[in-house]
């Protein structure tokens, strides 16, 4: 999802970051049916391909990019359209959809979790994350894709993340309001 996600980026940096991956990591991504587990290694190597070119806010773009191409794939629609059926414009509810699904969408990045549920807000817990993935370049995508949720509900809100480089669990918190509420 986050190689789709690269164009809304522009075609010259979606280029470059593309040029950075190593050819036979990318044909093997390319080629890789949506059903296919790739190798955490691969995600890596992509993000950390992306990181020098994109940069911190880039990176989160990125992510909030890749949320928006998932809520559109096959796979993975229908859960956005079922979680926003169910209760339309609440994060809480699209994020709990999710985090139903992320075990068939990540293997081996760890558990996500949600550890609290209040209103206009969710904490969650990723772990236990394996070393390859305690790194902004992979962190800073992910945390854009939960900061994206609530815009995909029309409301304003953000994400931050809690993670060390020693650290097997992460903690990422999810906030929202209206749109337009100060």
């Amino acid at each position: 999802m986050l190689l789709d996600a690269l164009p809304v980026l522009g075609a010259e940096v979606a280029g470059a970051v593309v040029d950075r991956i190593p050819p036979a990591e990318l044909t093997r991504i390319r080629r890789a049916g949506r059903l296919a587990w790739l190798p955490v290694r691969l995600l890596v190597e992509s993000c950390e391909a992306a990181a020098p070119l994109l940069g911190e806010e880039g990176l989160r773009r990125w992510g909030a990019a890749a949320l928006y191409a998932a809520a559109g794939a096959p796979l993975t629609r229908a859960f956005f359209l079922a979680a926003l059926g169910s209760k339309r414009h609440n994060p809480a509810v699209l994020l709990s959809f999710l985090l139903k699904a992320w075990p068939l969408l990540y293997s081996g990045c760890g558990d996500l979790l949600m550890v609290a549920r209040e209103p206009g807000s969710v904490r969650l817990m990723q772990g236990p994350t394996p070393v390859e993935l305690r790194r902004s370049a992979t962190v800073l995508p992910l945390v854009g894709a939960f900061a994206a949720i609530p815009a995909y509900c029309g409301l304003e809100g953000k994400a931050e993340a809690e993670w060390a480089t020693d650290t097997e669990w992460f903690q990422y918190r999810i906030t929202w309001r209206p749109a337009g509420d100060r």
